[in-house]
């Protein structure tokens, strides 16, 4: 990679895709990764296919934004829709061949809001 010739070190992600692929190869042993949104692209055929070799060389680390609502304008927002119920709306998936479908569309991205799994 011509911008990081002795490998990368720290590396914030919030899209996945070939970029992320690409500095997951370079990443230096030890080296860290911040990411978001990565729940998404477990299904996703662009998905980076070198995930497994960020945890075996270096460190991923995940992050949501919404335990500090008090601090960002848009999830603050978004916050007060759900409290209002002005646009909640939960994806129920009931016992039985629903609740893999529910998972399914979880991590599809398919479902709006929270997905709830009766058992």
């Amino acid at each position: 990679m011509k911008a990081c010739p002795d490998g990368v070190d720290v590396f914030f992600d919030n899209v996945g895709g070939q970029t992320l692929e690409a500095v997951i190869s370079n990443m230096n042993h030890r080296g860290r990764c911040a990411m978001r949104r990565i729940s998404g692209v477990w299904r996703d055929t662009s998905r980076p296919n070198n995930l497994f070799e960020l945890i075996t060389k270096s460190s991923g680390r995940g992050f949501m934004t919404h335990f500090r609502h008090d601090r960002y304008e848009k999830p603050g927002a978004l916050s007060h829709g759900c409290a209002t119920a002005s646009f909640s709306r939960p994806s129920i998936a009931s016992r039985g061949s629903r609740t893999w479908q529910g998972l399914r569309d979880l991590f599809a991205g398919e479902n709006f809001g929270k997905t709830i799994v009766a058992l």
